[in-house]
């Protein structure tokens, strides 16, 4: 085989390594745009199900319930709890490890401040959200167990 035969050869190997390389690239092409296709089919199928309209709902509910028990713990919990401790405000109650530092009208430092009255506050509105949540969990599995006991 002379030079110019195996020059030939390389030639036709150069060329159908770069139409290989030109077909696996146009295959992925496609591949991704079937994967779009069916992500977005997929999208549709899920949105449409009624369990989202259903996770909307909980979610505005959960929204408007949460601040109805902050409403609670702010207005009716804390100033009972106030009153009894005499502070004015269970918001106030604060361990200061650093206090601020004021030049004139301007703060040069901030306060720091562990904040123990809000935290408080946190954890009481997340055990009357808890202990509703319960509650309507048992309503509901009581009322399922009526129901199922009734079709036998």
């Amino acid at each position: 085989m002379g030079a110019e035969d195996k020059k030939v050869i390389d030639e036709k190997i150069e060329q159908s390594e770069k139409e290989r390389k030109k077909e696996e690239k146009k295959k992925r092409r496609e591949q991704r745009k079937k994967d779009r296709v069916s992500f977005f089919a997929d999208f549709k199928k899920f949105i449409t199900k009624g369990n989202v309209l259903d996770m909307a709902v909980g979610v505005v509910i959960g929204s408007a319930f949460t601040a109805i028990v902050n409403g609670l713990v702010k207005n009716i919990i804390n100033p009972c709890i106030a009153r009894i401790t005499g502070s004015s405000d269970m918001s106030e109650w604060k361990t200061i490890i650093q206090k601020e530092v004021v030049e004139g009208d301007a703060v040069v430092t901030p306060e720091i401040a562990i904040l123990w009255g809000d935290w408080l506050q946190t954890i009481i509105n997340f055990f009357i959200i808890a202990f509703s949540v319960f509650v309507a969990v048992s309503v509901i599995k009581k009322a399922d167990r009526m129901m199922n006991a009734r079709e036998i």
